[in-house]
């Protein structure tokens, strides 16, 4: 199925009375999530929030039409993916009717698309993420075999691979472009100023575990497990902290695309981290287990094979202490 396609087919059912020329610029802004940032909010305003704003309607024209093979250009589309709301697209389905619905999966069969009356709102949403997906790598379609199945409760049954976007070695592959992540920063013998607040907190974490006053001096006095477990989280620290200015240099949303994974890391541990412990130590230990074991979505960069390693995940939690989110492993009521 080519972009021009699926732009067709939806518009016999949403947003019905929108021309043609106008189509993309409506279909897009229906998948485009909220704002979360101030230069996102500040992009709202200025109404180039959405990629295909601004463009002509000529070329929104041929877009629509498949004209010469015209699709979203590769950096709009890149755009766009790191936007992209599913929910968001889905609720734009509580208008159709069963009639419509059950019309709609007839009209996908004949693409080789699998989807029932429930699930052909979720069927279409994967649809729109993958073509989106595969024009940020310079296609304009997709196959059947792209679009995972989905129960009748919306959830996929199997999942395909994104391997249009991957890290190997410390590259990013787009494509064919290669992007080497430029900041690897590795641990000093010596605590750097901007780490003691994260190191501040680990300190206290084992302090409570251990009934003792403990500094970031008596770090190397510490029995075995714990000092085994400081330089484990130390050079996670680092992993996620070299991520993050490395997508800062490589992404031109890298900066808001990493406060997103920040956000919803918070978010998924905030209930385990409130929870009541043994000591700070055991709440550290709870955190970071649920942090490696929940799922990541709501950025790019977590949808990106192999970049959100585990060292990342649990560095996060480092990070965000760094940024005041978390305020303690010890006492939650600071």
């Amino acid at each position: 199925m080519t972009f021009s396609e699926f732009l067709k087919l939806m518009h016999s059912y949403i947003g019905c009375g929108v021309t043609q020329q106008d189509y993309v610029l409506y279909i897009t802004n229906l998948i485009i999530r909220e704002p979360s940032s101030e230069s996102e909010e500040a992009a709202d305003e200025a109404d180039n929030y959405n990629p295909m704003s601004g463009k002509s309607p000529n070329l929104l024209s041929k877009i629509y039409n498949g004209e010469s093979n015209r699709k979203i250009a590769v950096n709009d589309a890149r755009r766009l993916l790191s936007l992209f709301s599913k929910t968001k697209f889905v609720d734009e389905f509580i208008s159709v009717d069963m009639e419509a619905r059950e019309n709609l999966v007839g009209a996908l069969k004949k693409h080789e698309i699998t989807s029932t009356a429930e699930t052909v709102d979720e069927v279409c949403a994967e649809i729109f993420y993958r073509l989106i997906e595969a024009m940020a790598t310079g296609r304009n379609y997709i196959s059947s075999s792209d679009i995972p199945h989905v129960d009748r409760y919306g959830q996929r049954l199997a999942e395909a691979p994104l391997t249009s976007v991957y890290v190997e070695d410390g590259v990013i592959h787009i494509a064919d472009e290669k992007i080497e992540l430029p900041i690897q920063l590795t641990p000093e013998e010596e605590f750097a100023p901007y780490e003691l607040p994260y190191i501040n907190a680990l300190c206290d974490a084992y302090a409570d575990a251990l009934s003792l006053i403990i500094t970031p001096d008596d770090i190397d006095k510490l029995p075995n497990r714990y000092h085994k477990d400081f330089v484990s989280q130390r050079e996670a620290y680092f992993a996620a902290e070299s991520l993050q200015r490395s997508v800062r240099e490589v992404y031109s949303d890298g900066e808001d695309q990493f406060n997103n994974l920040k956000k919803e890391a918070y978010d998924g541990v905030e209930n385990t981290y409130f929870q009541d412990y043994e000591n700070g130590y055991k709440r550290l230990q709870a955190v970071i287990d649920k942090m490696l074991t929940m799922p990541l979505s709501a950025s790019t960069l977590a949808r990106t094979t192999n970049l959100i390693r585990n060292m990342v995940r649990k560095g996060i939690c480092h990070v965000l202490v760094n940024d005041g989110r978390i305020k303690s492993w010890v006492n939650t009521d600071e």
